[in-house]
């Protein structure tokens, strides 16, 4: 088979992302009759359709999809050479990436993007708001250097730099009957209805996790996929729910939200980690954004 050329394979790559040649042609700022042209030459030295076309677009086809996926490996390790050859100039220009769990990004994150931006300006910074799972195989796939998440199951392949235990605290509203409580029993505020992230969360997995260990049901009045929701339906009123309280800083320093502590339940608690990949070579700059938040992890649980 001849080599594939990497024109041909980037404009399929753009295609396969966007499930459109004409989308794929205005991002790439070409014509579709010439992305339709490279795809159609991929077609032909693999012998094989890779695209089924349809009204709406097209699909990737089995063979599509297992391309697809070298495409994506492709644009890593090319990433990865890129970041190397600018290891070669120094902290000059680069990347670093990161995915996190949505509860850091009240304020933490941006202090610590914020500080890596003074301390390394030339740097560019991508960083993804994603669940546990997602960030695992983030850094599996080598999609990012480093991930903030809830604690999960050991991984031979996953490096634990830092980790902490962090509370769930009690949240509600300032005119919640609770308000006024310092400190309740979790059984207690289970009588009241709850506002929760879904089950998919670290934080409504040890909530349901304790409740049952408690034989105790609730009400979940609202479930979101947004922590930030969350917190805006209870600043509402509309009921109580449960974070760390980093997750809520900037709320608890205005008075937006109350905090109660639970009294009677030690496991309602997450281990939150600092991790990357085992064997990753990380470039200067990641590891330098790896000592920051080393050196800044202590700050998410300073409240």
């Amino acid at each position: 088979m001849q080599h594939l050329d990497l024109t041909a394979l980037r404009y399929f790559g753009e295609a396969a992302a966007c499930g459109s040649i004409r989308l794929a042609a205005d991002r790439l700022h070409v014509t579709p009759s010439a992305v339709s042209r490279q795809i159609a030459k991929l077609e032909h030295r693999l012998g094989t359709p890779l695209f089924e076309r349809r009204a709406s677009g097209v699909i990737l086809t089995a063979a599509g999809a297992l391309l697809s996926e070298e495409v994506e490996k492709i644009d890593r390790n090319l990433a990865r050479v890129r970041d190397r050859i600018a290891d070669l100039e120094g902290l000059r220009r680069g990347e670093v990436g990161m995915y996190c769990m949505e509860g850091a990004v009240d304020t933490w994150l941006p202090e610590v993007i914020g500080e890596f931006h003074r301390r390394y300006p030339a740097i560019s910074f991508k960083t993804y708001v994603a669940s546990t799972d997602a960030s695992m195989q983030a850094l599996q796939e080598d999609r990012c250097d480093w991930a903030l998440t809830f604690r999960t199951i050991d991984r031979d392949d996953i490096q634990v730099v830092r980790r902490q235990s962090e509370p769930l605290i009690g949240l509600v509203a300032p005119s919640h009957p609770l308000a006024q409580q310092a400190e309740l029993s979790f059984d207690a505020m289970l009588d009241y209805p709850l506002v929760m992230p879904g089950p998919s969360f670290g934080t409504r997995q040890i909530v349901d996790r304790c409740a049952r260990s408690a034989k105790r049901g609730y009400t979940c009045i609202v479930d979101t996929n947004s922590i930030a929701m969350t917190k805006s339906l209870v600043r509402k009123g509309v009921g109580l729910t449960f974070l760390p309280a980093f997750s809520a800083q900037h709320d608890l320093s205005i008075g937006s939200l109350r905090r109660i502590r639970v009294l009677d339940m030690p496991a309602l608690a997450a281990d939150i980690q600092l991790c990357a990949r085992r064997d990753r070579t990380h470039t200067a700059a990641a590891r330098r954004l790896g000592e920051l938040l080393t050196e800044q992890f202590p700050l998410l649980f300073t409240h």
